[in-house]
C-alpha cells in the first residue's frame, strides 16, 4: 500500500475490477507477525514482519480463479486481476460452483477474537519463553528446542452479492521439544487468542514437553498385535480432525472421504460427540463469517458416535438440497494449488465430548 491508500480502499477498488467480469469476493487481511525460535535451550532468533495480502475470487460464467496479491497497491491490482481475468476466461466450466451466497446476513457474534494486549506482548515475550524453557529443564529435559509464533491481524471480506464485514484477530501458538537423549523426546504445544494465561499456558507446556522426554529413557520398541490405546490430546485431535475433515463434500464426491455415504450410521462409540465450531470464543478458527459472508455457526458431525452431516458452503449445499454452514473458505488442495470455494480446514474450531 502507499501512504494514500488504505486498505479498505484496495479491497473497494479489486471488488470493483472483479465484479465487472462477474461474481467477486475481496478479502484483505493486514498481519503483524512475530517469531521467537529456540535452539539448545536458547533464543536464537527474534524477529517481526508486516504485510498485507488481498484474496480475490473471481466467477466467469462457470468459470472460476483465485489469485493472492502481497503488499499490494491500485497498480499492482490492476495488473494481478487482469491476469487473473484472462485466465479464468480460457478455463472449462467447473461443475462444483453454482454461485456466492445470495443471502445476506448479520455475522455472528464471537467472543474472545482479539486481545489488544497482543500489541505491548513482545517486551515480555522473551521472558514468558524463557520460563518455558527452566520449566522444560526442571521437568528432566537437556535440551529443548522450538518455535513461539504471536500475531494480530485486521481483517476485510466484500462480496458482489453486497456482504461487507470487517474484524481484528489476534493468535498465539508455540510448540516446544524436548530431549534427554538421542532416543527420548517429548512435545507440549500451546495455542489461543487471548493473553491472559498465556504465562502458565506457555510454561505448561515447556513443563510437559520435559515431563514426556523423562519418561520416554529407556522406552522398548513394541510388539505387534491388538492393544487398548490411550492417546494424548495431541495425538487425538490429529486423529479425530483428520476424520472430522472427511466431512467435507468435496471430498465425499470424489471418494477421497472415509465417510461417504455412511451419514446415519454408527461409526464410533455412543461416547464421540464432534461439532464444528466456528463461534467458539478463543478457538483458532473461529470468526464472525466465512469466505461468502456466511455467518459461522456450531455444526453436528458425530453425535453419540452417529455421523451426522457435513459442512457446507452455498455450493455444496445447493447440490445436497441443504444450507451453508458457514464453512466457505480457500484451501490449500493438491500439489500446492489452491482449490476455489471449497469447504474450511476445521482444525481449532473443533469441539470433542
Amino acid at each position: 500500500m502507499t501512504g494514500k491508500e488504505t486498505l479498505q480502499d484496495l479491497v473497494d477498488h479489486a471488488l470493483k475490477v472483479a465484479s465487472k467480469e462477474g461474481q467477486a469476493v475481496v478479502q484483505a487481511r493486514e498481519v503483524l507477525e512475530h517469531q521467537i525460535r529456540i535452539s539448545n535451550s536458547e533464543i536464537d532468533i527474534f524477529k517481526q514482519w508486516k504485510y498485507t495480502v488481498l484474496e480475490v475470487f473471481v466467477a466467469i460464467e462457470e468459470r472460476i480463479g483465485t489469485t493472492e496479491i502481497f503488499n499490494p497497491t491500485q497498480k499492482v491490482v490492476d495488473t494481478e486481476l487482469a491476469g487473473l481475468i484472462k485466465f479464468v476466461r480460457s478455463l472449462q466450466p467447473t461443475p462444483l460452483f453454482s454461485g456466492l451466497q445470495e443471502e445476506i446476513q448479520t455475522p455472528t457474534k464471537v467472543d474472545e477474537l482479539y486481545d489488544k494486549r497482543i500489541h505491548n506482548f513482545p517486551n515480555r515475550a522473551p521472558d514468558v519463553v524463557t520460563e518455558a524453557l527452566n520449566q522444560a529443564k526442571k521437568a528432566g529435559a537437556k535440551r529443548t528446542a522450538g518455535s513461539f509464533f504471536f500475531d494480530e491481524t485486521t481483517n476485510i471480506l466484500e462480496t458482489s452479492q453486497g456482504f461487507s464485514g470487517q474484524y481484528p484477530e489476534s493468535s498465539y501458538r508455540a510448540t516446544l521439544r524436548s530431549f534427554v537423549d538421542s532416543e527420548s523426546q517429548g512435545q507440549g504445544i500451546a495455542v489461543g487468542r487471548m493473553l491472559g494465561d498465556i504465562e502458565n499456558q506457555i510454561s505448561h507446556a515447556g513443563q510437559e514437553s520435559g515431563e514426556i522426554a523423562k519418561l520416554a529413557v529407556g522406552g522398548k520398541q513394541g510388539k505387534a498385535g491388538t492393544y487398548d490405546l490411550v492417546m494424548h490430546p495431541t495425538v487425538a485431535a490429529d486423529v479425530l480432525g483428520s476424520l472430522a475433515e472427511g466431512a467435507n463434500p468435496l471430498l465425499l464426491m470424489m471418494g477421497m472421504s472415509p465417510l461417504k455415504d455412511k451419514i446415519g450410521e454408527q461409526l464410533a462409540p455412543k461416547e464421540l460427540n464432534i461439532w464444528d465450531d466456528g463461534r467458539k470464543p478463543n478457538g483458532l478458527g473461529s470468526a464472525p463469517f466465512d469466505f461468502e459472508g456466511t455467518p459461522t455457526q456450531k455444526s453436528p458431525i458425530f453425535q453419540q458416535g452417529i455421523l451426522q452431516g457435513v459442512v457446507h458452503n452455498a455450493s455444496s449445499a445447493r447440490m445436497d438440497q441443504a444450507k451453508s454452514t458457514g464453512n466457505c473458505q480457500l484451501v490449500d488442495f493438491g500439489m500446492g494449488s489452491k482449490e476455489e470455494m471449497q469447504i474450511v480446514n476445521i482444525y481449532y474450531r473443533l469441539v470433542l465430548v
